[in-house]
């Protein structure tokens, strides 16, 4: 699922600054992930549909960065 979600991210030119993964919990295993848009007329809500969109993702979050 994570090798999915970075391939969708390279797919809209993100620029990848960390990845953290925890555990696995019965089968299921957390992760967060930090990147940067490509523009400002870059529309992030297309993107974040398409990330929750990918088979195993349960839940995507934006977080605003100062």
């Amino acid at each position: 699922v994570l090798s999915a979600f970075l391939q969708q991210l390279y797919s809209f030119q993100a620029n990848l600054l960390t990845v953290n993964q925890g555990l696995p919990v019965d089968g299921i295993a957390s992760f967060s992930v930090s990147f940067r848009i490509p523009s400002e007329d870059f529309d992030p809500e297309v993107m974040l549909n398409e990330l929750s969109e990918i088979d195993g993702v349960i839940s995507v979050k934006r977080i605003h960065g100062e």
